[in-house]
């Protein structure tokens, strides 16, 4: 935790950690719980979106009701790698937003070459 001292040590009165991916999802959250200037965010990034569990939706709603999760990400599209199919990664994004939309938290959008 080198860095969060670090980022104390520089003012630095609150950080958003986004998550990729379920797991790491969890993981914000428990840092968030250690840390009370770190909060967190829970989400499936476009590169995990065909690996996205059968119950990431419900999964999700659960963590996004922690007191210390903040916002709903990263989420979005990227079309540069093309790690999946544009129509997983545009199927995945659109539950999420409409996820967000239910439980009224602000979303953090990734967007690669997807913008238009």
């Amino acid at each position: 935790h080198e860095l969060l001292s670090w980022l104390q040590s520089q003012n630095v009165c609150a950080v958003v950690n986004a998550a990729s991916d379920i797991e790491s999802s969890r993981a914000g959250i428990t840092l968030a719980e250690r840390h009370p200037f770190v909060w967190a965010a829970a989400g499936i990034h476009p590169h995990e979106a065909g690996n996205a569990p059968k119950n990431a939706i419900e999964t999700l709603q659960s963590l996004l009701e922690h007191p210390r999760v903040v916002a709903l990400g990263e989420i979005g599209l990227d079309y540069h790698y093309n790690t999946f199919p544009r129509e997983v990664q545009l199927d995945l994004f659109e539950q999420l937003l409409k996820l967000s939309l239910e439980v009224e938290k602000p979303v953090i959008i990734h967007d690669r070459e997807a913008h238009e």
